[in-house]
């Protein structure tokens, strides 16, 4: 009797918790669900009831950027924790932006520094204004948010108007008329240095500092070529330039086949014939020489390749007869 109420009462709970749900946004949510959801079981999360039959589409113990999904819930990478559109695991999405303050969703799917809105401007007094095409916080982004008959340049800053032609001139010091406007050159992004010099703005956040364009690259991208070029280099797959510009993976892995860099980390297939990976650390490939005649020290796994040859001797060292 005992067994049967304590029984009745659990499922008791159990219903009010489903019921005081109903309305609720479960997705992702531990079970038990409202009505509008089903239990994934094998997740022991909620989703739509539609979605759990799709949920097996989800690639299992998949971890990383790419990974099949169909809910959040099915990314288990920290890093890549959101389900996007095209059903893949990405560090973000766009709509609605997922990414925290000072900070946006780019096209890569990757948080990277840059502001969605006005609310990411407010720790910078002088630049309250959040150009949303451009990502960048700037001191205005219409003439109303400029003063003193001083208008709104295209990078952003109020200037006051010129016209050589019209022997308009720029009367502050250290300004140069450009597109029609008193500019200083030394810090606006879109006359860097001079009239016209645009700092590029490919796969980061340019800035115009002493006539010169730097960068805050997103996530995986790094500035390696001279020049405006921008975060020009996707360090997490180029071979040259894995995981900073100046890590070339050709050279720092000895003797392998199939070099590659994968997730900004240099990685091979095997090792060329009468090479091994002696010491097991394969981030310096196959560094030491082996197997190729009598007397070499054996390639690991005891192997020699000559016709007859044979590893023999135990410790660390082993060689071929």
């Amino acid at each position: 009797m005992r067994a049967r109420i304590a029984a009745a009462l659990a499922c008791a709970v159990l219903l009010a918790v489903a019921c005081s749900l109903d309305h609720a946004d479960l997705s992702n949510k531990a079970c038990p669900c409202g009505s509008d959801y089903a239990c994934d079981t094998a997740r022991n999360v909620c989703v739509l009831s539609g979605e759990l039959d799709a949920s097996a589409d989800a690639t299992p113990g998949c971890s990383g950027q790419g990974c099949a999904c169909n809910v959040d819930g099915d990314c288990v990478d920290p890093d890549y924790r959101r389900c996007s559109a095209k059903k893949t695991c990405v560090a973000c999405v766009q709509s609605p932006d997922s990414c925290p303050v000072g900070s946006y969703c780019n096209d890569d799917l990757v948080c990277t520094l840059g502001c969605k809105g006005d609310a990411d401007c407010k720790i910078s007094p002088t630049s309250p204004h959040c150009n949303a095409t451009r990502h960048e916080c700037v001191e205005c982004t219409t003439a109303g948010d400029c003063s003193g008959g001083k208008q709104c340049s295209p990078s952003g800053v109020c200037a006051e108007l010129c016209d050589p032609d019209a022997g308009i001139a720029c009367t502050a010091a250290g300004k140069s008329c450009c597109n029609g406007f008193c500019i200083d050159t030394t810090s606006d992004l879109f006359n860097c240095g001079g009239c016209g010099t645009k700092c590029s703005a490919v796969n980061g956040t340019p800035k115009c500092t002493g006539s010169a364009c730097t960068w805050t690259c997103a996530s995986g991208f790094a500035h390696c070529n001279s020049g405006n070029t921008g975060c020009d280099t996707n360090i997490r797959t180029t071979t040259a330039r894995c995981g900073s510009c100046n890590n070339d993976c050709t050279s720092v892995l000895q003797h392998a086949n199939a070099v590659s860099c994968s997730a900004g980390t240099c990685a091979f297939t095997t090792c060329v014939t009468n090479f091994g990976d002696c010491d097991g650390n394969r981030g310096n490939g196959c560094e030491c020489g082996c197997g190729a005649v009598p007397g070499d020290r054996c390639c690991p796994g005891n192997v020699c390749n000559f016709p007859g040859g044979k590893c023999v001797g135990g410790g660390t060292n082993p060689k071929c007869q």
